[in-house]
Formats: C-alpha cells, sequence, structure tokens
C-alpha cells in the first residue's frame, strides 16, 4: 500500500538514503520535518560540532541548504511549520537552553530567511513543539505548545507571536 500525504498525494519514503558523509553529514539528528509542498526535509543536527539544520529534499538527497548554527546557541530541537497553502509559511526551530536563553527561532518557510526569535515567559528546556493552526478555545488564531522541562506543556498565542514578529496572522 503507498504512502499519502494529507492532501491524497502518493509519497515515497526517504528510506536510508540520507547523507552520512560531508557535506550533508548528520553526527546527532534530533527532530525532522517533511514539508511537501516544498519538497524539503528539515533535519535538526544538535551535535556541538554542528548545531544547525540541514535540508534534504524528499528522496533524501542533501540540498546543499544549510540553516546555520549562528541561529543556535545550544542545541536545534522541535521543528514547526505553519503552513498555507500557497506554499508560503513559517519554520518554527527550538533553540533548546536549560535557562531563560530557551528561544525558537523563526524563519520564511521558502527561502529560509531568518524572521526573528521569540521566547516563552516560562518555557525552558524545550525538546519537541507542536503548532495549531486552528483556531480553539483562548487561541482564535492557533498556538505553539513548547514541551517546558521534559515534564510539561506551555501554549503561546499564535496571535501574540504573528504581531510580534509582523508575520501573517492567518493564511490567505
Amino acid at each position: 500500500m503507498g504512502r499519502h500525504d494529507a492532501g491524497g498525494r502518493a509519497r515515497q519514503p526517504a528510506h536510508s538514503s540520507l547523507s552520512f558523509s560531508a557535506p550533508g553529514l548528520l553526527t546527532k539528528v534530533e527532530s525532522l520535518y517533511y514539508d511537501v509542498d516544498n519538497d524539503r526535509l528539515l533535519v535538526a543536527d544538535e551535535a556541538f560540532s554542528h548545531r544547525s539544520i540541514r535540508i534534504y529534499n524528499g528522496a533524501g538527497q542533501f540540498t546543499g541548504e544549510v540553516i546555520a548554527n549562528t541561529f543556535f546557541s545550544s542545541e536545534p530541537e522541535g521543528i514547526a511549520l505553519y503552513q498555507c497553502e500557497n506554499g508560503e509559511g513559517y519554520w518554527i526551530i527550538t533553540d533548546q537552553h536549560y535557562t531563560d536563553d530557551n528561544k525558537f527561532q523563526v524563519f520564511d518557510r521558502r527561502s529560509l530567511a531568518h524572521l526573528g526569535t521569540i521566547k516563552g515567559q516560562v518555557t525552558r528546556n524545550t525538546d519537541g513543539i507542536w503548532l495549531a493552526q486552528q483556531g480553539f478555545g483562548p487561541f482564535p488564531e492557533g498556538a505553539l505548545y513548547p514541551v517546558h522541562d521534559d515534564g510539561s506543556v506551555t501554549a503561546m498565542d499564535w496571535r501574540d507571536i504573528a504581531s510580534g514578529l509582523s508575520l501573517t496572522r492567518r493564511c490567505q
């Protein structure tokens, strides 16, 4: 049986073709996220010597694109994607710290340009994150849910994130 994405399009798994040699070398993989619309697999390498996001296509071939460690003073961890139907949107990637320097880097979905940094008021030591774009309860435009210190979850209102960084509040 074939695999399909949320839009019903057939996708083939990227088996074992990810690079384990330079320049796409992966040392200590933490998280990964595949963007079907832009055929990009973002892989967080948290090894201190790399601390970057390496980008592959759906076939597992390294594209040569890297989100450099200049954005990650500690470990790149969780990855979330705010996705619009036209292929636009935002990548949100954790820069995990055990202190109040824990932050989330935001990048343009297509160009990978850095758009800004956000921090939670109490959120520390974040591994995983999840982004809900649909509104509900106290979050009418969605929320970012980061893990807090391996034991709980906090919520960050998308309206606050979008306003603070002048991002789109809703896909067109």
